[in-house]
């Protein structure tokens, strides 16, 4: 047991990367166990390093590869290694989360090994926009979670500038959403962490041009109640419309050519879309239109960006399910797939039902389009659930880990789609599978439900019987 933790760098302590690691870990520490005092070598001067009951020793290690962690006993304490930042950040979060903090003391965990992911992208999209928690909720707090989420294994955070709120990029409110964007995103970076940004393919401002909006009244998908249409996108076949959709994208792009942007990603649905002849079918058609000249704007301004081409409710918005938008985007990238890196998919039939998911027939039968590699998109904050956030805790681990095992070894990663809070469980689940693809999501659970309540044996069980229970309870009121 241990009152006083020093946590030691075996490398120059003016490395801020490094040093943001150290004072994660410290900050978790010390939430947990008020009466144990955490210091880090930047701390010396206050306290001396010989002052300590245990050490818990940051180690670079380059042959674990990029991301992988290991942890291990030295005289003193405990060492981990790792090959980079975030890997340290890793390391942390599985020593977090198999130590024991009982009786105001910090015990060490007994876990000893080597990790690593077997998924190269482990994201969240934070839905920032409506007034939900990522919207409004103090931008420290925010990132206090994001750090949170980290040391669960995420290493890429996304976010939307929806600009359909907004008059123009010089709207106040614009600029103030921006603003909160971009201090998120250097945030993000400075945890060592992946950005993306987000849009949709002819997204708009609320006061656009009249006479160059699409046409929405064809499409047979809102009829059937499945996404949104504005009515204030543009149609990229309308003369000028695609001019000023792209001028609208560089000047949102621009706003954050300091931050550093690693994806960008395009979105046929749920909101925009055109159903006039020559844009009709859109997701293969309008959409790869006008994204495909997006994607070519926004490698002049960022060239190391990776472009993300969502197929989000492909097929959903055609008769009958026709595939004719896959196949579509299909013969395009035969064609060219060099303004693509990867595609985005995953879906369930309806969020609200909890119908179960459906693996799309023509990935099954013909692969993804252009042999890219596939990052999914799980709908974790809506399902089973209207009000979105309205019934508190959503978990779905039964469900995420049916979905898994339909289509779970034909993901790279992904980013999991949050509107706040409520589906941490949630988040924590799909990360932790794209960090290990064979393991279980009741597993999962268990280590989470340890490390955030009580690794208390009968409470530990007791609040994992709760989850299930309230899974089915979901299930059965949303009907």
């Amino acid at each position: 047991m241990a009152k006083k933790v020093f946590i030691q760098e075996s490398f120059p302590t003016n490395n801020l990367s490094i040093m943001k690691v150290s004072a994660i870990l410290k900050r978790k520490i010390q939430e947990r166990v008020d009466d144990v005092t955490v210091f880090m070598a930047s701390d010396i001067l206050s306290v001396h390093p010989d002052e300590h009951d245990i050490i818990i020793e940051l180690n670079m290690k380059p042959e674990l590869g990029e991301e992988a962690f290991a942890i291990e006993d030295i005289e003193g304490g405990i060492r981990i290694s790792a090959n980079d930042q975030r890997g340290l950040l890793y390391g942390a979060g599985k020593l977090l989360r198999t130590s024991n903090y009982a009786n105001c003391e910090f015990k060490v965990g007994s876990w000893r090994g080597n990790s690593g992911p077997d998924k190269e992208i482990r994201g969240v999209y934070l839905a920032t926009h409506f007034n939900n928690y990522y919207h409004c909720a103090p931008i420290e707090e925010i990132v206090e979670y994001i750090e949170d989420l980290a040391l669960w294994g995420v290493n890429a955070i996304a976010v939307w500038f929806d600009m359909h709120h907004y008059t123009s990029i010089e709207d106040p409110n614009a600029n103030e959403m921006i603003t909160r964007l971009r201090a998120i995103l250097k945030a993000v970076k400075g945890m060592g962490l992946m950005t993306a940004l987000v849009g949709l393919g002819n997204e708009a401002y609320a006061e656009s041009p009249v006479e160059l909006r699409a046409d929405w009244s064809q499409n047979p998908g809102y009829s059937r109640g499945l996404g949104s249409h504005y009515h204030v996108e543009l149609c990229p076949n309308k003369p000028g419309a695609m001019d000023l959709m792209l001028k609208w994208k560089e000047e949102v792009f621009t706003e954050f050519l300091e931050i550093g942007i690693d994806f960008v990603l395009f979105a046929p649905y749920d909101q925009g879309g055109c159903t006039c002849l020559e844009c009709y079918p859109w997701g293969g058609n309008g959409f790869l239109k006008i994204s495909r000249e997006a994607s070519i704007l926004t490698r002049k301004l960022l060239p190391d960006v990776k472009i993300i081409l969502s197929a989000w409710l492909f097929t959903y918005f055609v008769p009958d399910f026709d595939p004719v938008e896959w196949k579509n985007l299909e013969k395009l990238l035969i064609e060219d797939s060099s303004w693509v890196d990867y595609i985005m998919w995953d879906y369930n039939t309806t969020s609200i039902t909890g119908t179960e998911f459906i693996y799309d027939q023509y990935l099954k039968e013909n692969g993804i389009p252009g042999g890219l590699p596939l990052l999914g998109f799980p709908e974790i904050s809506m399902f089973a659930t209207l009000p979105y956030g309205g019934w508190g805790a959503n978990p779905q681990p039964d469900y995420i880990q049916r979905l898994w095992n339909k289509a779970g070894s034909a993901y790279e990663g992904g980013f999991p789609y949050s509107e706040g809070l409520y589906e941490d469980l949630n988040k924590i689940v799909c990360t932790q599978l794209y960090w290990d693809e064979t393991r279980n999501t009741d597993d999962i659970v268990k280590e989470y439900i340890e490390y955030e309540f009580s690794p208390e044996p009968d409470l530990a069980e007791t609040i994992f019987c709760a989850v299930k229970k309230m899974q089915s309870t979901y299930i059965l009121h949303s009907r």
